[in-house]
């Protein structure tokens, strides 16, 4: 109602020959006959409506993440659209991890409600395996969800869980997996990872050359205005994108530089700035070990495979459009 007043409904036994219903109105004289579909659902238990969700927000709602379990601490934060990790080291965090913790948390379904005066002892929660709050950017009261002792249901592993100061239930236990991750793996192992349909521009320096390119459209084009090859360039993007760091925290490199690369995205709205990232390469410090790189964003210095560096730096004249065959001959010609 959109007075905000009550109405009350009497509901009669079912007729002959048929699920219909007799039903009165505010005690009213006048009976209606309707259907009686909606009579089992009065007649479930209490329990059976009550949401069977952990939780029920979004990766995109969410501020902050803390984790405790026992001498181990993580803290992410979501700037954006991106994961920074806090605890235990500054660094940006492994967006794909978060992301993955959040569906699980978001797939979890409670099995079985438990009393108020439930025992945290039995249920493991008086020293919780795992303490997870989570932090709404909206402003709305933050989640915590506490996980102790495991059991197995019917449906499979179920874990004790205590959510907020004191509601007790057994849950799915997909999550727990996920939160067994040793805290200094949660830091993101690509280097810089972004979409590769967001960049603008695209620029590569080494010692023997350079390229300059912006795109325009579905093309990218050099400064004079001829067209670079798609599909190449896209590749290099892309390898540049799924770079992985193989160590992490390395000394400031003293070697020689392999070169560098920039990459403009797209502004999220145009009232913002473009985003612009850069990558520096450095040679290995002995041969057959990992090249470094420096990115923009990140305070750490990292080791990268040098076959990938070499993928990115490789040949960037091959990078121009070639003329079709014909075309090749009547110049030859």
């Amino acid at each position: 109602m959109t007075d905000g007043g009550e109405r009350s409904i009497v509901v009669g036994d079912e007729l002959p020959l048929g699920s219909k219903r007799a039903l009165r109105v505010d005690d009213g004289a006048e009976i209606v006959i309707a259907s009686g579909w909606f009579v089992s659902d009065l007649e479930r238990e209490v329990d059976d409506w009550r949401s069977r969700d952990v939780i029920d927000f979004l990766e995109d709602d969410i501020a902050s993440v803390d984790i405790e379990s026992g001498d181990d601490s993580i803290r992410a934060v979501r700037l954006e659209d991106q994961w920074q990790l806090l605890r235990p080291i500054t660094d940006m965090a492994d967006g794909d991890h978060l992301g993955s913790l959040v569906s699980d948390l978001r797939s979890m379904r409670i099995e079985e409600f438990l009393d108020d005066d439930a025992d945290p002892d039995e249920l493991g929660l008086d020293l919780p395996e795992y303490e997870l709050t989570i932090v709404r950017s909206d402003g709305g009261e933050p989640l915590r969800l506490d996980l102790g002792v495991t059991r197995e249901g019917d449906s499979g592993t179920e874990v004790a869980c205590r959510r907020g100061d004191g509601e007790y239930f057994w849950a799915s236990e997909r999550v727990r997996t996920r939160l067994s991750k040793a805290p200094v793996l949660w830091r993101s192992k690509k280097v810089m990872p972004f979409e590769t349909w967001e960049a603008e521009e695209f620029r590569v320096t080494t010692t023997d050359a350079s390229i300059e390119l912006v795109q325009d459209g579905s093309i990218w084009r050099y400064p004079d205005e001829s067209e670079a090859d798609l599909t190449k360039v896209q590749q290099r993007l892309r390898t540049l994108a799924d770079l992985e760091a193989t160590d992490f925290d390395l000394m400031a490199p003293l070697t020689r530089e392999m070169g560098k690369v920039e990459i403009v995205l797209e502004a999220e709205d145009e009232d913002r700035p473009r985003p612009t990232l850069a990558f520096t390469f450095f040679a290995p410090l002995e041969e057959g070990g990992k090249a470094m790189v420096q990115v923009s964003g990140r305070a750490t210095v990292m080791g990268v495979e040098v076959a990938t560096v070499n993928e990115i730096f490789d040949d960037l004249e091959a990078l121009r459009q070639q003329p079709p065959d014909d075309e090749a001959d009547a110049e030859f010609e």
